[in-house]
Order: structure tokens, then C-alpha cells, then sequence
């Protein structure tokens, strides 16, 4: 027999394990050679959309806006808008299409945690990854270098965008993309009204090119769009445009275009300003102090629009002691109505609020000094998307409790409820899971985002939370807010303890939260 014939037979000389686990290997490197075959066309056949982006840096940000706005609000309208068009974005992304687009957000003025922290959660399911510019090239340089990165990942279409338009829809993109998947089509424009173009579109056909289209252009003049296209004429593009015109935000007077979209007022970039919503039902014992002390801890009076006290049908004197205090208080309060319900009253607190920054404030709870200062610096930071305080408890304050004329705590009582109080704050900044009467506070933009308090009886603030998770970081700031420890000293320490984790527990096995009320409140949810 030849040496060819020994190595055509050698497999029937083999054993039969052998044999089985050859024709298994066999199997394995065709259907993982068809897999990088198939993913690499499903790749190539993708849509990528890069988005021009800018940290939200106070000082470093739309610096032609800080004349009107200050450093801080026009960083503050950076923000907004770029997490607009990323709402947008999601949105795209979310809409069923398939292949959904790739999204690159191109940033500058930041590092990769920072960039991290602020999209990571709001994009965490999401086809999305983050780069930063390179430094020091201009704007046709970074668009240039921007289409050849793209193709150079197999993108077919690639898709440019800044973060400063507002007016850019999810309707506006897939009408681009429809656009550039034409045979008929290069290059797609959109014109910006200020004579540049807000999108720029293009095929990876068009790859060899991208140097020369973005030669020769005045970048920052009123001729950028004429200019473009003619670029796209002498290279022998087909070039489509959008039907849209929209403006991008750069000066003082491009604001209202801000406003109407996003839909938060200049004065509020300028200094936003808090509503507080205290939730009610018959708090006559408590709610003049809370009010009485709110006032004592903000820094600025100036910095609240309204305190909103939404009563669920007290049949004590709380309405009629929030009215009186009304009359003397240098804060504007109002008395709203509504159904009984915690998660119900504060969102009926909301729907009679001004300020684009929300406090919900329990009844029984008083908040640390400059309350107001130090929310509103946590929440400037890009990622964090609502905040809470470190929890106390007034029954570990015997001076407190004396000159209220409330009886100290025996030793016992003390010292359980300080192991409460470590544990859950241990807990609580851990998995970022603040309860509602540590005050949770965040923008009002981000409360319609995430749809608000749901309409239960309970867990409202547990819901909430868990919405918020999803769009970025709900950080627990060191001050201490004190509340009241009364349900703690009737129902038991441990008992009531127990009683929180088990409720948590039956809500994330499926127990609806109204079944859950019943269980909590017991008796006295009937009675009420």
C-alpha cells in the first residue's frame, strides 16, 4: 500500500472515540468558521452613528453661553441636550428595526470613568461604546477621522451628529439612514439654519475620498453647508438632503430653541430651583416643625420655588396648620389634595411644581444644614441621576427628644436601633438603594424620564429607585437627615426590621405592592 493510501485510511484504523471526537472537532470548526462568516456581514451591514460630544464641565463647556448662563448653567445646557439626543438615541435603537444602528459617542473633556459613569447605566443594554477625540485637529480633521474609523470596523453607513442640536429626532436619523441604504445616495446632508449642517452621512464606498470632501471648508462661517456640497458635486457624489433644517445652540439667542425642545426654561439653567413635596396625612404633631426647620437649613430661600404639601385626607389639623404657616413664610407653600397614598400624594405634589429640581420631603423628617447646596452639587455631576442623605433616627438624640418632650429611649431600644441605622446606610450605599425618607431628590427632567412614583400604596419609593438605577447612580451623601423612630418604638426594632426586608423580598418574588400594603399597614390601611 503508498505512503498516500496509509493517510487516506488512517482514520478507519483509529478508535472509535477518537474517530467521534475528530468528526466533533470537525463540526465545531465549521459552525464557528460559518458564525465569524455570518457576524462579520451582519458587521459590515450595520449603520454606525457617531456623536460629537463635550463633557459637561463647568468653565470648559458652550463657553458662548456663559455670559448669559454662567459656567455651571451652560454646562448645565450641554447636559440637557446631550442626554436628550442619547433619549433619542435609545429610542432609535429600541424601535425594532433590524439591524439596529451602532452608536459611537466621540467625546472630549473627560476621562473613560467619567464617560463611564455618566452613560454606562443609561446605555448598559444598549449598542454603544465611547472614544475620545484626538486633540488638537479641527473640525474637518475630527469628521474625516471619524468616517475612516468607522469603515475601518466594517461599518457600511456611518453617520455623524453632534450633541448641541436639540431639534435632531429618532425620526430625523432613520429617515437618514433610509437615505444612505439608496443605491441612489453617497452622501446625506441635514442643513443646520446658521448655514452649517447639524448631520453629515456617508457610504463606505466613499472611503477612499473622506480627506478630500472635508478639504478647503471655512469651518465656522455661514458657508460651511454651501460649501460642503459643493465638495460633494466635485467628487461626483450623489448627494441627498434632508428635508428638515433645524439650529444648533451656540449663543445667547439660540436658547428659546433650547427651551422648546428640552423644555427647561434659561432661568433654570441660570439658577434651578427646588421644590420641596411633603407628602401628609394627619401630621399635626409634626409637619410645623419640619416646616419651621426646612426653612432654617437651606442656604438660600431664593434657591425653592414652593413648598408643596400634598395632603391625603388628614382629619386632624394638618391642612390648617400648613395654611397658617403660609401666611408668614418667606418660601411660597401650597396645600394640594389628593388621594391617601405616599407614591399618589407626591406625584400629585409634582404636577403642582415649578422648580426643575425635586425634593420629597417625609413629614416627620428634618434635613441637614445647606440641604439645598449640597443636592444640587451631587446632582451636577454627569451620572448621577438622584440623591438621598445618610439615615438617623431622632430616638438616638436624647437631647432632641427631651425638648420635645418625647421620652428617651432605654438603653436597649438605643442601641438596636444604632445597629439598624449602620446596617442600613452600609447597605444602602452599597447597592445605591436609598429609602424615602432619606429625602430622594433629583431634576425634574429625570422624574418624567423614568415616568415618576407609580399609583401604589406601597414600595413607591423602592420602585422609583430601581428606575432611576437604570439611567445612572443614586449616591447617598454623608449629612444625615433625622427622622422619626416612632414606628420602630411601637412595633419593635427587630420586628419592624424584619417586617422592611421581607416586604422587599415578597415584591421582587411578584407580590404586587397593594397586597403588600395590606400586609404592612395591616388594620389601620382599612380603617384609613
Amino acid at each position: 500500500m503508498s505512503e498516500r493510501a496509509d493517510i487516506v485510511n488512517m482514520p478507519e484504523a483509529m478508535p472509535r472515540w477518537a474517530r467521534t471526537s475528530l468528526g466533533a472537532g470537525a463540526g465545531c470548526v465549521f459552525l464557528m468558521s460559518m458564525y465569524l462568516m455570518f457576524n462579520t456581514r451582519r458587521k459590515k451591514s450595520r449603520t454606525n452613528i457617531v456623536v460629537f460630544s463635550r463633557y459637561p464641565t463647568p468653565g470648559a463647556t458652550k463657553t458662548r453661553l456663559v455670559p448669559e448662563l454662567g459656567p455651571s448653567g451652560a454646562a448645565r445646557a450641554q447636559r440637557y441636550m446631550s442626554e436628550h439626543l442619547f433619549c433619542e438615541l435609545i429610542k432609535l435603537q429600541s424601535n425594532g428595526d433590524s439591524p439596529a444602528p451602532h452608536v459611537t459617542v466621540s467625546y472630549s473633556g473627560a476621562t473613560e470613568p467619567q464617560m463611564d459613569r455618566w452613560l454606562g447605566r443609561r446605555f448598559a443594554k444598549m449598542d454603544v461604546s465611547w472614544s475620545p477625540q484626538l486633540p488638537g485637529l479641527c473640525l474637518g480633521e475630527k469628521l474625516a477621522y471619524a468616517f475612516r474609523e468607522s469603515f475601518s470596523q466594517n461599518h457600511t453607513y456611518t453617520i455623524v451628529i453632534g450633541s448641541d442640536i436639540p431639534g435632531i429626532t429618532s425620526d430625523i436619523l432613520k429617515e437618514a439612514m433610509t437615505l444612505l441604504r439608496s443605491p441612489s445616495t453617497d452622501v446625506v446632508l441635514g442643513k443646520a439654519e446658521d448655514g452649517g449642517y447639524y448631520l453629515i452621512g456617508m457610504r463606505d464606498s466613499c472611503k477612499g475620498i473622506v480627506d478630500d470632501l472635508f478639504k478647503g471648508i471655512r469651518w465656522g462661517s455661514e458657508e460651511v453647508f454651501q460649501q460642503q456640497a459643493v465638495a460633494c458635486r466635485r467628487l461626483n457624489l450623489k448627494l441627498h438632503l434632508l428635508p428638515v433644517s433645524l439650529n444648533d445652540v451656540d449663543y445667547p439667542e439660540d436658547l428659546p430653541v433650547l427651551e422648546a425642545t428640552v423644555g427647561v426654561p434659561s432661568s433654570e439653567l441660570k439658577h434651578p430651583h427646588w421644590s420641596v413635596i411633603i407628602p401628609t396625612y394627619n401630621e399635626a404633631d409634626n409637619i410645623a416643625r419640619t416646616l419651621t426647620d426646612l426653612l432654617k437649613r437651606v442656604n438660600c430661600t431664593d434657591s425653592i420655588a414652593e413648598i408643596v404639601v400634598s395632603d391625603g385626607g388628614s382629619t386632624d389639623d394638618t391642612v390648617q396648620i400648613c395654611q397658617e404657616f403660609a401666611k408668614s413664610s418667606p418660601v411660597k407653600v401650597k396645600v394640594v389634595s389628593s388621594k391617601p397614598g405616599r407614591g399618589i400624594q407626591q406625584h400629585a405634589g409634582v404636577m403642582e411644581s415649578t422648580g426643575s429640581m425635586i425634593l420629597f420631603l417625609h413629614a416627620d423628617t428634618l434635613l441637614p444644614r445647606d440641604f439645598d447646596l449640597l443636592s444640587s452639587e451631587a446632582l451636577a455631576t454627569p451620572g448621577n441621576v438622584a440623591s438621598a442623605f445618610t439615615l438617623d433616627f431622632d430616638g438616638l438624640h436624647p437631647e432632641y427628644r427631651k425638648s420635645r418632650g418625647l421620652p428617651v429611649l432605654d438603653w436597649m431600644t438605643y442601641y438596636r436601633l444604632k445597629i439598624v441605622q449602620f446596617f442600613a446606610n452600609g447597605f444602602n450605599r452599597i447597592t445605591e438603594d436609598p429609602h424615602g425618607d432619606q429625602a430622594l431628590m433629583m431634576t425634574r427632567k429625570m422624574y418624567d424620564r423614568v415616568g415618576g412614583f407609580d399609583p401604589v400604596l406601597l414600595m413607591e419609593d423602592y420602585m422609583l429607585v430601581r428606575k432611576l438605577q437604570k439611567m445612572g447612580h443614586v449616591v447617598t451623601l454623608p449629612q444625615s437627615v433625622i427622622t422619626s423612630s416612632r414606628r420602630f418604638e411601637t412595633k419593635g426594632v427587630f420586628k419592624t426590621t424584619l417586617m422592611n426586608r421581607l416586604v422587599i423580598m415578597l415584591y421582587t418574588l411578584g407580590v404586587g405592592p397593594d397586597t403588600l400594603a395590606q400586609l404592612y399597614y395591616g388594620k389601620k390601611l382599612k380603617k384609613d
